[in-house]
């Protein structure tokens, strides 16, 4: 069996490649490739906080600065029992997310997943 570690946890992280597709990559099953990213990704997550803005210092960031705010939908499996997933807009399950980022693409702040039907002004 071929492994996913190594460049594949990263790929999975840096690049938000899909399980499938890493899967497909290394020749194994996306399950394999759940099972293999399940660890680094809560301690990358605990690494990382610190960098991470509160909503607060991410008003600090911007203020008296011309920014770019949009809402954007991450796909995920239609799962039947929850319809609050489903995004008539989008035509497809997932959740949303607000995104704050700087004219020059420097991210400011990203929002928690909200359910995928929540439209963008009531996310904002």
């Amino acid at each position: 069996m071929r492994t996913v570690r190594g460049s594949g946890d990263c790929m999975y992280v840096r690049h938000n490649c899909t399980e499938e597709f890493l899967g497909d990559l290394r020749g194994v099953s996306q399950a394999t490739v759940s099972r293999i990213v399940r660890d680094p990704v809560p301690v990358l997550r605990s690494v990382l906080a610190e960098f991470v803005p509160d909503p607060k210092q991410a008003i600090r960031m911007v203020k008296d600065r011309v920014c770019l705010v949009d809402g954007t939908i991450t796909p995920c499996w239609s799962y039947a029992e929850h319809r609050e997933l489903w995004s008539r807009k989008h035509g497809t399950t997932g959740f949303c997310v607000q995104l704050v980022g700087l004219l020059d693409g420097t991210p400011v702040w990203v929002s928690d997943p909200l359910p995928g039907s929540t439209h963008d002004k009531k996310a904002f």
